[in-house]
């Protein structure tokens, strides 16, 4: 029992790879896998991550990815996403579907996180900048710029700039739809993005 409690709840660490982040689940469980293995493992606090690794979250679940201090990734439940880094120090990531939250409002550095969303489009954030993106199979893609500026491409070539406090969709044929965002206080520490 105590074998497989201890195989159940190990981490593996990596001495053939530099660490490029970090990740801390919130709530419930959060899984990573290396590029080069097949097998998901779950992560402790504060597991190093590896260029190209595989992080998923379950259902219910919350995991914080920190590249740095200036470069944080949230992700929410039934997400799954694959990181790397450049060598300039830009980060990116591959969005297999779910919610991300990515914030780089510390940042004041020129590197920038590039996302490529499961339908094709790329979105580029600028350093300073904060946005939440959503992808999956079943429903369109959808940016949210809360802070900064982010260019926003999808795969048929065509783009958009927005700044803080706009949306966009990217609809069934590809296109880019500009969407108004309200943002109602529910709280003083809550704040809820409408999308219309």
């Amino acid at each position: 029992l105590y074998l497989f409690f201890y195989d159940l709840n190990s981490s593996s660490i990596r001495t053939d790879k530099t660490m490029i982040a970090t990740v801390n689940y919130k709530y419930k469980v959060a899984q990573r896998k290396f590029n080069d293995r097949v097998l998901w493992e779950r992560v402790q606090q504060n597991s190093p991550l590896y260029n190209n690794d595989t992080i998923r979250t379950a259902d219910g679940a919350i995991a914080l990815i920190e590249f740095n201090e200036y470069t944080r990734i949230e992700i929410t439940d039934n997400t799954m996403l694959q990181i790397s880094l450049d060598k300039d120090g830009s980060v990116n990531v591959a969005v297999g579907g779910g919610n991300i939250t990515v914030d780089t409002t510390a940042s004041s550095n020129k590197s920038s996180v590039n996302l490529s969303m499961q339908d094709g489009s790329v979105v580029r954030l600028d350093a300073g900048s904060k946005l939440s993106a959503v992808s999956g199979e079943d429903i369109s893609s959808s940016i949210i710029v809360q802070a900064g500026n982010a260019i926003v491409a999808n795969a048929i070539g065509e783009s958009q700039t927005l700044t803080g406090g706009e949306s966009v969709s990217i609809e069934e044929n590809g296109k880019l739809q500009k969407k108004k965002v309200t943002v109602t206080s529910v709280s003083k520490n809550l704040k809820v993005f409408k999308i219309d």
